[in-house]
């Protein structure tokens, strides 16, 4: 019992700092206001690392009765162990709710990436160099969809299959669509994107073949203007004013971009059903810090409000958030 009241007091010590020593340091006018808050960031920090492991641990492994278990989708990693239990905690049922939702909603996407690119890679016995372009659909919809639940949005993204001409790879709901071209090289790759029945459409390319692609097409409209062909020039023009790595949408969500090299290991990967998103750097807690920097003012409030003081990673993660001035007390 004592150990119990003891990790409680250190977990509101924290929520209690976060939410009330600000503003002592902001008193003193700007100047004073930037030193304080990275003081203010570091001190708690520091007081966090040397506390999370001891309370989390605590509760989750040494009095599992204090705590309901939480129910595993697939192996929950720390950060979704600690968002559960901060709201449990807290006693809030609301914010518990809320924590599971969010939590389950985007690791059932993460789950619907795996599986839809581990049943082509499975499916078809094609070259790691030819699935590239449609495991880039697979990616670009499916990381779109987990970032879409982070950031509490309502689109969604789909990879339509059509074999008509000219017609989109993946659609938003949105009404965005885009077309998408891994080949070989940035040359190959923006050559192909340069056509009228794209329209409007993001032209997505390897992310790191964007540099490249861009110059090549820069060329390629300097030459068309300089020998008259003002229809090739304006082609060029739309393509290379529509280039990109990734599809956005008018709400602010965005697709992960991939790299060809990522898209050739992802599809040697699923060619045995073993691509895992983890791998590639897309788990909740990544897509959660996505959220959070996307919508700083309704993902704060609720990534914030109760799990922040004992949840293990989203400390963390607003402290990386704070120090880079990607968000303010204000947030």
């Amino acid at each position: 019992m004592r150990k119990r009241i003891l990790a409680l007091i250190i977990c509101m010590t924290v929520l209690v700092t976060t939410c009330f020593c600000y503003p002592v340091y902001a008193a003193d006018g700007e100047t004073e206001k930037v030193s304080g808050w990275k003081k203010f960031t570091n001190g708690v920090e520091n007081i966090w690392n040397g506390a999370k492991d001891a309370v989390v641990g605590f509760f989750l492994k040494d009095d599992e009765t204090v705590i309901a278990p939480v129910v595993e989708t697939k192996t929950e990693s720390e950060f979704e162990r600690g968002y559960r239990y901060a709201a449990r905690l807290l006693g809030n049922t609301v914010a518990e709710i809320n924590a599971s939702e969010y939590i389950d909603s985007i690791q059932r996407e993460i789950n619907k990436l795996e599986d839809n690119i581990n049943g082509f890679g499975t499916k078809y016995n094609y070259s790691n160099e030819s699935s590239a372009g449609f495991i880039a659909e697979e990616w670009c919809a499916g990381t779109y969809n987990i970032n879409a639940k982070a950031n509490g949005a309502d689109s969604y993204a789909v990879v339509p299959r059509s074999n008509q001409n000219g017609s989109a790879d993946v659609v938003l709901s949105t009404g965005e669509s885009a077309s998408l071209k891994y080949y070989a090289d940035a040359n190959g790759s923006v050559k192909a994107q340069v056509h009228p029945k794209y329209g409007d459409q993001t032209r997505i390319i390897p992310a790191d073949q964007i540099d490249d692609g861009l110059d090549y097409l820069n060329r390629m409209y300097d030459k068309a203007v300089s020998v008259g062909k003002t229809d090739i020039a304006e082609n060029i023009d739309v393509a290379r004013n529509n280039l990109n790595s990734n599809i956005k949408s008018s709400d602010g969500t965005q697709s992960t971009p991939l790299t060809k090299t990522e898209a050739e290991r992802i599809a040697k990967d699923a060619k045995t059903g073993n691509f895992k998103a983890s791998d590639y750097g897309v788990t909740t807690s990544s897509a959660a810090k996505i959220g959070l920097e996307t919508v700083k003012c309704g993902a704060t409030s609720m990534l914030i409000a109760v799990p922040l003081a004992v949840a293990p990673d989203i400390i963390d993660m607003v402290m990386d958030l704070a120090k880079n001035g990607e968000i303010s007390k204000d947030d």
